[in-house]
C-alpha cells in the first residue's frame, strides 16, 4: 500500500522530471532529434533519481524515530 509521502515523493519526482524535459526542449529545440532525444532519457532518469533519493530519505527518518 502506498502512503502518502511514498505519493508526494513520486510527485515531486515526476515534477523534476517534467521541468527537466520542458527547459531542455527549449534549449535544445533547434539542436536535432538525438539532442531532444537525449533530453527526454536524462528526464527520466532525474525523476527516478530524485524518487529514490526522497525514498531512502524517507526511510531512514522512519528507521530513526523520533530523538
Amino acid at each position: 500500500m502506498l502512503s502518502r509521502q511514498d505519493l508526494r515523493n513520486a510527485n515531486i519526482g515526476i515534477l523534476v522530471g517534467t521541468l527537466i524535459a520542458v527547459v531542455g526542449a527549449v534549449v535544445f529545440r533547434n539542436s536535432g532529434e538525438d539532442a531532444l532525444e537525449l533530453v527526454g532519457l536524462t528526464a527520466l532518469v532525474g525523476a527516478f533519481a530524485v524518487y529514490t533519493i526522497l525514498d531512502e530519505l524517507t526511510k531512514r527518518k522512519k528507521t530513526r524515530g523520533p530523538q
